[in-house]
């Protein structure tokens, strides 16, 4: 199957399950940036996961038209159910990082981006650690936001093997950005490897002039 019939028939889906009594809600809890059709998560979660096995996923060289057309629509339940499709691939290719990075920089906000970077991008990362320090580097530097988050929060899931040298690096030279969703992500970022190396986070916390919201999110747990 095409990308574009592929879409087709995933929107056909959700269009179904649309509730407007839902949809208002969910468009004002974030902040009217997109429409939505009024799925709740786990009824979504399930259209996509009998779609997944009644269609199958597709061809790598079909992912990236799907995005755009996902990415066109403007139901933001297409994008959730496209990234979530996406993330059943079991090994990409490091070209894919270019989409992975578009996504972020386009209909950006906290829902996208924190799938994208944890789950997405830290899955590319661990196939192709090489691209890791070169790219997220570039993304601390960028002055884009949503670039910057990305950077913070990509290892989220890496548990013990998280590379806290990188990490602390990011932390220390992001500290003194105003925006409240970078510093938001420092603190999460710290509170999750806190939960493995939680000497090392107390340390630099201690060591570091962080925001008070940083901070509050970093010793959260501790």
């Amino acid at each position: 199957m095409d990308a574009l019939s592929y879409y087709k028939e995933l929107d056909a889906r959700l269009e179904l399950a649309a509730n407007d009594g839902n949809a208002m809600p969910m468009k004002k809890y974030m902040k009217n940036h997109f429409e939505f059709y009024g799925i709740k998560a786990t009824e979504r979660k399930n259209i996509v996961s009998q779609f997944k096995k009644d269609i199958g996923l597709l061809e790598a060289d079909e992912i990236e038209d799907f995005v755009h057309l996902c990415w066109d629509h403007p139901q933001r339940e297409l994008q959730y159910s496209c990234m979530e499709l996406i993330s059943k691939e079991k090994k990409v290719s490091p070209e894919r990082l270019e989409l992975y990075e578009w996504m972020v920089l386009n209909k950006s906000w906290w829902d996208s981006v924190d799938f994208i970077a944890p789950k997405l991008m830290s899955k590319l990362f661990k196939q192709y650690p090489d691209l890791i320090a070169e790219n997220t580097n570039a993304y601390v530097n960028s002055k884009e936001l949503w670039l910057q988050r990305s950077a913070l929060i990509f290892q989220l899931r890496y548990r013990e093997d998280t590379d806290l040298k990188l990490l602390f690096q990011y932390c220390e030279r992001l500290a003194e950005h105003p925006d409240f969703f970078i510093r938001k992500a420092i603190g999460w970022s710290l509170r999750q490897a806190g939960k493995f190396f939680p000497d090392e986070v107390r340390h630099f916390v201690a060591h570091t002039t962080l925001s008070k919201l940083s901070e509050k999110e970093a010793l959260r747990l501790l």
